[in-house]
């Protein structure tokens, strides 16, 4: 039960992600802190 509660929520993010016409490494880039300063790419990914 547990499991198809994660896939159900997991298929809603990416259906979201992909509406917005971003990737998931995307959203990854739009979650660093601003206030952390300059952040190099490949310490992002």
């Amino acid at each position: 039960m547990l499991w198809k509660a994660y896939e159900a929520t997991r298929e809603h993010a990416r259906s979201q992600i992909e509406s917005l016409e971003l990737c998931l490494s995307d959203l990854g880039v739009l979650e660093v802190p601003p206030d952390k300063g300059p952040t190099p790419v490949n310490a992002i990914a």
